[in-house]
C-alpha cells in the first residue's frame, strides 16, 4: 500500500517529529538537521580545486570557441567578443580620433609658440602729428626730378635718423630726402608706408629701425618678420630699388641688451645677403671702442642714447661709398 501524503492545507504548522516522503521512506526531521551540522564545510583546497576546475572548463570553452570562430579579441569592459570586422572599425575610428587629437593639440602649440615669440605693437596713432607734418611738407616742396643718375635717397626709421640733421651738408651731391620720427617701430613705418615711401619712389633707401622695438620687449624673430614685409613692399613698388639697413647700434644707455641687438643684427644680415638688393652696413664697427669693444664715449648726447655731431661724422664716412655708388 502508498502512504498518502496529506494536503499541504490540512498540515499543522509545525511538522510531526516523523514524516513519509513519496517513496514511502521516514526520516526524522531532528536527525536530518544533526546530520547536516555534522557534514564538513568546504575546506581551502576544496575550493582551490574547484577553481581549478572551472578555469580548466572555460579554458577549453575558449579554445573551442576560437577554433570554431577565428581569433577574436575581448573588449576591455565586457566580455562579448567582436567580429573583425567590427572591431578593424572600431580600431579606425579610434585612430581617427587621436590623430585629430594630436593636430589639434599641435596647431594649439604652434598657435601658442607664436604668441609667446611675438609682443603687441604700439599704437601708431601716437604719430599722427609727424605724419601730418610730413604730408604738409610733401605738398609745399618743389623737389627735383629724380633721374636714373641722381635717384632719390630715402633715410625714414627713428630717432637716429630724425635727428640727422645734417644730412643735406653730410652728402651735397645727392638728392635726399629725410622721414625719419623719433621713437619709431619697424611696426609704425609699416603702417605709415604709403607716406613715408610709396609716395616718393625712392631708388635708394637708407633704414634705421628695430632698436626700440628690441628695447621695448619684441624679440629679433618678430623685428626679422617686420623688416622682411618693409623689403617686400618695396620691391613690390620698384624690384631695383636698393635698401641698405643700419645695423642697431651700441649705445652707453642700452648696452645691456647689446648681445640682443647683435642677435638681431646678425639675422638681418643674413637675410641681406640673400638678395643682392639689400645691404648690411654694421655701424658698431665705427662706434665701439677698438680696445675694449664698448661704445666710444665721445659720440654721445648727455643722453647716452643719441649721437653727436662727431657720431653722425662717423655714420657719414661709413655711408658715403655705398651711396656714392
Amino acid at each position: 500500500m502508498h502512504a498518502v501524503i496529506p494536503n499541504a492545507r490540512d498540515q499543522p504548522r509545525r511538522l510531526p517529529a516523523e514524516t513519509i516522503n513519496p517513496l514511502g521512506q521516514t526520516f526524522s526531521t531532528r536527525n536530518k538537521r544533526q546530520k547536516q551540522n555534522k557534514r564538513q564545510k568546504p575546506g581551502f583546497h576544496d575550493n582551490i580545486r574547484l577553481n581549478s576546475f572551472t578555469h580548466s572548463v572555460r579554458r577549453a570553452n575558449l579554445k573551442k570557441e576560437t577554433h570554431d570562430r577565428g581569433p577574436t579579441t575581448e573588449n576591455l569592459f565586457c566580455r562579448k567578443s567582436k567580429p573583425p570586422s567590427a572591431l578593424l572599425a572600431a580600431t579606425m575610428k579610434v585612430s581617427f580620433r587621436l590623430s585629430l587629437l594630436i593636430l589639434a593639440s599641435g596647431l594649439a602649440g604652434g598657435v601658442t609658440q607664436a604668441a609667446a615669440e611675438s609682443a603687441p605693437n604700439p599704437d601708431p596713432e601716437r604719430f599722427a602729428k609727424s605724419i601730418a607734418a610730413f604730408e604738409k611738407q610733401d605738398a609745399q616742396a618743389n623737389k627735383p626730378n629724380a633721374s636714373p643718375s641722381r635717384p632719390l635717397i630715402l633715410f625714414t626709421g627713428s630717432s637716429s635718423i630724425r635727428m640727422w640733421t645734417t644730412l643735406e651738408q653730410d652728402f651735397p651731391r645727392l638728392h635726399l630726402l629725410n622721414r625719419g620720427f623719433g621713437g619709431s617701430h619697424l611696426s609704425d613705418v609699416l603702417h605709415y608706408f604709403d607716406v613715408l615711401v610709396a609716395r616718393h619712389k625712392p631708388g635708394v633707401i637708407v633704414l634705421y629701425c628695430g632698436e626700440n622695438d628690441l628695447w621695448s620687449g619684441k624679440p629679433p624673430t618678430q623685428v626679422l618678420a617686420d623688416f622682411r614685409e618693409f623689403v617686400r613692399r618695396v620691391h613690390a613698388l620698384d624690384p631695383a630699388t636698393t635698401i641698405h639697413y643700419l645695423a642697431c647700434k651700441p649705445s652707453p644707455a642700452r648696452f645691456s641688451k647689446w648681445k640682443l641687438y647683435q642677435k638681431c643684427n646678425r639675422s638681418i644680415a643674413r637675410l641681406c645677403k640673400e638678395n643682392k638688393r639689400l645691404n648690411f652696413i654694421d655701424v658698431s664697427t665705427v662706434m665701439l671702442d677698438p680696445e675694449n669693444q664698448k661704445p666710444n664715449p665721445e659720440i654721445w648726447l648727455k643722453d647716452n642714447l643719441h649721437m653727436n655731431a662727431k657720431g653722425y661724422a662717423r655714420w657719414t664716412r661709413l655711408l658715403n661709398p655705398f651711396l656714392a655708388k
